[in-house]
């Protein structure tokens, strides 16, 4: 739970960063805000290491800050590689909006290091584990603490004549169908039919933005890689219900 007083000092200082990421650290229940040393501030966030230090001298940090200039509050992949990695478990991700001639605050995101020993980016592949939808419920993980349901899947199967797993089962999983042409957002679920022969939806991949997706080819790394030459496979994107506006 984020107290009011919280909420209040990390939105201020998103506000006042604004059109730059703010970044900042929280000790003790106290927002800590930091100097964003990053090369280009209005992309990315550093929070540099005398910084911390400093920030410790107070007690034990208890959550990195920073924020998404027009932008979701929804975590960018390096965002959750970086908690991954980091000492500190939770992060806060809080969105800022121009408006109405503005800056406006919007949602304010937590998200936690999940101890897993597969990694989002360079897993090797595993049908029924570390596949591509393996892949799609780490990062949900990861991004939103969503436990996405697990299903029961043989090699293959979109070749029986008869299964549709990603079709028949989406719903279930928490997502909504919006349509092949749908404006996309980071999240969306991308389904494709790729060396299918019946034209059943076989792989999922993870829109990250920018034209970028995150995904796991058979017998292959999972990787990040480029939208555009996979565009002709995808039959549906999918928009998890709880996902972050």
């Amino acid at each position: 739970m984020i107290g009011s007083e919280l909420r209040a000092a990390i939105e201020a200082d998103a506000l006042r960063c604004y059109p730059n990421e703010s970044c900042g650290l929280v000790v003790a229940g106290q927002y800590i805000p930091c100097t964003n040393v990053a090369p280009d501030p209005s992309r990315d966030f550093t929070i540099s290491p005398c910084a911390y230090a400093q920030a410790e001298e107070h007690g034990a940090i208890q959550a990195v800050v920073h924020s998404h200039p027009d932008a979701s509050a929804w975590p960018s992949l390096a965002d959750i590689l970086a908690c991954q990695a980091s000492l500190v478990s939770s992060w806060l991700v809080v969105s800022v909006r121009w408006e109405d001639k503005r800056p406006r605050i919007g949602r304010l995101h937590r998200f936690d290091r999940v101890d897993n020993d597969i990694p989002l980016i360079g897993a090797s592949f595993e049908h029924g584990t570390q596949d591509c939808y393996g892949l799609v419920r780490r990062y949900y993980r990861a991004a939103l603490g969503a436990i996405l349901p697990d299903f029961a899947r043989s090699g293959m199967w979109w070749e029986d004549g008869q299964s549709s797993l990603y079709v028949d089962n989406y719903a279930a999983a928490g997502f909504m169908s919006v349509g092949r042409d749908a404006v996309l957002r980071t999240g969306d679920v991308l389904l494709m039919a790729i060396a299918s022969r019946r034209g059943v939806p076989n792989h999922a991949a993870v829109y990250l933005g920018g034209d970028e997706i995150l995904h796991h080819l058979w017998n292959q790394l999972s990787r990040r890689d480029s939208l555009p030459r996979y565009c002709k496979h995808v039959t549906h994107v999918l928009r998890y219900q709880q996902a972050l506006e």
